[in-house]
């Protein structure tokens, strides 16, 4: 009777042993996790810490970059204008001297048709 009460705590004693050890290992594997989310966490809260000063300084760039846009759109505008009024100054340019030469062809040919009446 004894034996059999011996070998039951031993039985017990043995289950009691696992179930520790196995809890021991459980708080291991609980203790690197919370280790690696307290981990994530901090660069996590560094990164966004820091996000509001770089949102800022990106919206400040963004800002002056798209005034640097007018600007450019601008002068971008002017050149076209000016683009434009020496297409149209050339196109004058080339019929004045188109009649002009025309004209004084003519002039020519009336001048010297008349030197010939008076020969």
């Amino acid at each position: 009777m004894v034996t059999v009460v011996v070998v039951c705590n031993v039985l017990i004693a043995a289950g009691c042993w696992y179930v520790a050890w196995r809890m021991w290992r459980l708080r291991q594997a609980l203790s690197r996790a919370a280790e690696a989310l307290i981990s994530a966490e901090r660069s996590t809260r560094w990164v966004l810490h820091q996000a509001p000063l770089v949102i800022g300084q990106q919206q400040q760039d963004t800002h002056h970059l798209r005034w640097q846009y007018r600007q450019v759109e601008r002068r971008l505008r002017h050149v076209q204008r000016l683009m434009t009024l020496l297409g149209l100054s050339q196109l004058v340019w080339r019929r004045w001297r188109r009649y002009s030469s025309r004209a004084s062809h003519e002039l020519t040919a009336r001048y010297s048709a008349n030197s010939r009446r008076l020969v």
